[in-house]
């Protein structure tokens, strides 16, 4: 999507100075940083394609967003969620084939927030991205856990959570919550989708679970041998004493 008569948007010319394809130092964070990206990543995956829904959700993935201005924009959203564009792994996000993505979120950081929030934002805008969502999972920098537009016909608007406190994508048809250090993503009958180390736990608790009934059932087996046992060794008596009172009726 080209822009031109640069002269004539100041806006657009000083974005365009900061406007930057994404380098290593935008994209590695703190443990806090990347464990946000990675739970809104499983969060998407569980209830966009494993639920055979045709969403290609990005992680940090180039995306080739076209030309800005004089600048062909190459970024790598932390998460970037097209929901036509299909599940196949790819190199590289062309949006000359499918289109911008329709949402995306930034994890903010020292050293990129203020990017985010100002020339990434509109020029995501510019892009057609529909809703744009920054995290800042420590609030030391946005001030509070989220900041978030989405598009209108006057461009980007503040994009305001619910009642319940989370932000509803009415282009996903889910919604962000916010948890501690966390943004999860819930589905659209409000249940909240987990994460590997919840995964993780729960796997633990059923297997403990299992062992628990194993050693149940262990334990009932044996009660049930031995009443049989029992029984049988009872049965036994009573047969050895009807056979010695029949041979001394006989006598």
């Amino acid at each position: 999507m080209a822009i031109h008569n640069l002269a004539f948007d100041p806006e657009l010319t000083a974005d365009l100075a900061e406007l930057h394809d994404d380098s290593e130092e935008d994209l590695v964070g703190a443990d806090w940083h990347q464990t946000a990206i990675r739970v809104v990543n499983e969060g998407l995956l569980l209830v966009g394609p494993e639920r055979g829904l045709p969403w290609h959700v990005g992680n940090q993935l180039t995306t080739l967003m076209g030309q800005i201005g004089d600048k062909n924009w190459r970024p790598c959203p932390d998460i970037s969620v097209h929901p036509a564009a299909g599940m196949d792994a790819v190199l590289s996000f062309d949006t000359r084939v499918h289109g911008a993505p329709t949402v995306v979120i930034e994890v903010a950081s020292e050293s990129t927030y203020r990017y985010d929030l100002e020339a990434k934002r509109r020029s995501y805008a510019r892009v057609g991205v529909q809703e744009y969502l920054v995290f800042d999972p420590t609030h030391d920098w946005l001030g509070t856990a989220v900041r978030a537009w989405h598009a209108t016909a006057h461009g980007f608007e503040a994009w305001l959570p619910t009642r319940d406190g989370a932000w509803h994508s009415r282009e996903l048809g889910i919604s962000f919550q916010v948890d501690g250090m966390l943004l999860r993503v819930v589905d659209a009958d409000g249940v909240m989708m987990p994460h590997i180390t919840e995964f993780g736990r729960l796997l633990r608790e059923q297997q403990q679970e299992a062992e628990a009934y194993t050693r149940r059932l262990r334990v009932q087996t044996e009660e049930a041998d031995r009443r049989a046992e029992e029984q049988a060794r009872r049965i036994a008596e009573l047969e050895a004493e009807l056979r010695r009172n029949r041979q001394g009726d006989q006598e």
